[in-house]
């Protein structure tokens, strides 16, 4: 999974540094800096959309185009607080963006940058949930078993079990989560508080991104070979 924001960062932080992107955000030709990115979507699916913010995080492009979007203020996102921290590449959480339907989203925040250091706007690309599912997707975690993601604050990213287009769905009092986002790492055997099921389960956190993973694996399927073997070795 780090991999995976690994490469939509190093993608952020490259269309940010393009000589003539930046020239036109110097200028304030935003349309023009848009211009310059705006088929990275079509050449990179995971990319929902792009947006293009002045350093106070108000709108100034984005693409593919949406209709009354330029022109509002981020600065409640959590992208923005996250970027603006220290100005350095950030993964924000998910959200929920545009109108029924709406679209869940994380947002990968890069600033950019004058030729003095200082920030002169802030590009954004967003990434919807599918990705994030599809990324876990292939992992075979044993009979019955499964994976998921949460973000900083425990809002669920990929479950196989709830649809990445649904309600955003809080996982924070899960015990594994709870623990992964304290920074711990192990093994755990608890009753999950949302599926309410005894749950043997494997957590750790992503420190770079802050996301909590976890796999886990009903406890009656999960022993089914240890207690085999006792029965095995009783009979020997």
């Amino acid at each position: 999974v780090q991999e995976k924001l690994d490469r939509v960062v190093d993608l952020a932080k490259s269309m940010a540094g393009r000589a003539k992107f930046r020239q036109a955000v110097v200028r304030g030709d935003w349309e023009e800096a848009i211009r310059v990115i705006g088929t990275v979507p079509q050449e990179f699916t995971y990319v929902d959309q792009i947006l293009l913010t002045d350093a106070s995080g108000t709108e100034m492009a984005d693409a593919p185009k949406l209709m009354g979007i330029t022109g509002k203020n981020f600065s409640s996102y959590d992208w923005y607080e996250g970027v603006a921290r220290g100005w350095k590449p950030y993964v924000s959480g998910v959200y929920s963006k545009g109108r029924s339907p709406h679209r869940n989203v994380i947002g990968v925040a890069v600033p950019v940058l004058a030729d003095d250091e200082t920030t002169i706007g802030i590009l954004i690309l967003e990434v919807r949930l599918d990705k994030v599912q599809e990324w876990i997707r292939r992992v075979d975690v044993g009979l019955a078993g499964f994976l998921y993601v949460t973000d900083q604050k425990g809002k669920l990213l990929a479950h196989p079990r709830y649809s990445p287009q649904g309600e955003i769905v809080d996982f924070s009092a899960d015990p594994s989560v709870e623990r992964a986002l304290r920074g711990m790492q192990g093994v755990g055997i608890d009753r999950h508080p949302m599926e309410n099921e005894e749950r043997i389960s494997a957590y750790t956190l992503i420190p770079k991104y802050g996301w909590a993973i976890v796999v886990s694996q009903p406890s009656n399927i999960a022993f089914v070979e240890s207690d085999e073997a006792l029965r095995s070795l009783v009979l020997i």
